[in-house]
């Protein structure tokens, strides 16, 4: 079974999951995967989308970050 967006162009039939938690209560939360419907009707897998201390599935599925950030030395 598949969540959509609100505008019911991003689906994903993966739970929100919690993969890292510090010692001051932050955590990242990802889906695994999303898809994005084409413009003629076909469904695109895009990837991972993660966010810091997200709740709302639909809310990472429409503005979670694909890529994790690179480390600044």
């Amino acid at each position: 079974m598949y969540t959509y967006s609100t505008h019911g162009n991003i689906r994903t039939k993966y739970p929100l999951e919690r993969a890292y938690t510090d010692r001051n209560g932050n955590y990242l939360s990802f889906i695994l995967s999303v898809e994005y419907q084409q413009s003629n009707g076909d469904w695109v897998d895009a990837g991972l989308r993660w966010v810091i201390n997200g709740v709302d599935k639909v809310f990472v599925m429409e503005n979670g970050f694909k890529d994790f950030p690179h480390r600044v030395r």
